[in-house]
């Protein structure tokens, strides 16, 4: 019988990275389940517990993507315990949830930091533990939004289609190693930063309350439409586990719509639907800029 396969997953606190740990665990896996705040591990404790998984396979191991010494750290903690590690689904992120001139480019900059630079930094230091097993394997998961943009997610999506096309290159680079990569798709799922509405700004007297206005209730009807994070780990052990993993996996219909009928929409519809949906009726900006709902927008900063 082969050794145990290891697997280092980011974000495994709550939402995907911990449905993925506990699903990983249950299938043999021995699961680095790392996140930034281990005084947080309470909600993974307790679905390893009910879903009857062998806790032993799971180690928890604080990591900060956006901290070299803390990957580093991580890493040597994984080789001390395993001599190797064969792979790493690259899951931790954060949201922004505002309209370009509303948002903080300091929260732009940790999104990008996590979402982008803390997957290629981690990923950069683990190749070379993950190049002592048999077969291993990056896991990036990015989301539709990679591919198709929307009000509210600038900077969401271009992180995400940012992390896609390092991985599309990164393939040429670790290919002769056997190392193979994969991206996951997902759609509109539940989790934390979309159950608590993390990352939402809403400034009173925005230039954007009224598309803030239209769009939020589609948001919340999208959400509470959302699939379980269960899918994305069942995706996740399927790359994994398949003898010839594919470079893209979907998860939901809706990823999958969006990724085949994106090309084929002309951009002059795109610009019509934008102006059509959030155009301020007449007067309507003005009156709002005037006579901002007592107590302004919703603001999470």
């Amino acid at each position: 019988m082969g050794a145990q396969r290891s697997v280092l997953i980011t974000g495994a606190s709550s939402g995907l990275g911990l449905s993925t740990a506990v699903l990983l665990a249950e299938k043999g896996y021995l699961v680095y389940a790392s996140m930034r705040d281990p005084d947080r591990r309470q909600e993974l404790d307790r679905a390893v517990l009910e879903s009857g998984a062998d806790s032993d396979r799971i180690r928890v191991l604080r990591l900060d993507v956006t901290e070299s010494a803390s990957i580093t750290s991580s890493l040597k903690e994984i080789a001390r315990q395993s001599g190797r590690l064969d792979a790493l689904v690259n899951n931790a992120g954060v949201n922004v949830d505002a309209c370009l001139e509303d948002l903080d480019m300091s929260d732009a900059r940790k999104l990008f930091d996590t979402l982008v630079l803390g997957a290629i930094d981690l990923t950069r230091a683990a190749l070379p533990l993950l190049r002592l097993s048999p077969d291993p394997r990056i896991v990036f998961v990015s989301s539709s939004a990679a591919v198709t943009g929307g009000p509210t997610a600038t900077v969401y999506s271009a992180a995400k289609a940012a992390i896609e096309k390092f991985a599309e290159s990164l393939v040429w680079e670790v290919a002769a190693d056997g190392v193979r990569i994969i991206v996951l798709r997902p759609g509109i799922h539940r989790s934390d930063i979309n159950d608590r509405n993390s990352g939402r700004v809403r400034p009173s007297g925005s230039h954007y309350r009224i598309l803030y206005d239209r769009i939020d209730p589609l948001h919340q009807a999208a959400i509470r439409r959302a699939h379980d994070p269960t899918d994305v780990a069942l995706k996740v052990a399927k790359a994994l586990d398949s003898r010839h993993p594919r470079f893209r996996y979907h998860v939901g219909w809706d990823s999958y719509i969006a990724t085949v009928a994106n090309p084929f929409v002309p951009q002059r519809i795109r610009d019509l639907t934008a102006r059509l949906l959030f155009r301020p009726r007449a007067g309507a900006t003005r009156r709002a800029l005037k006579h901002p709902k007592r107590g302004g927008i919703q603001t999470y900063r």
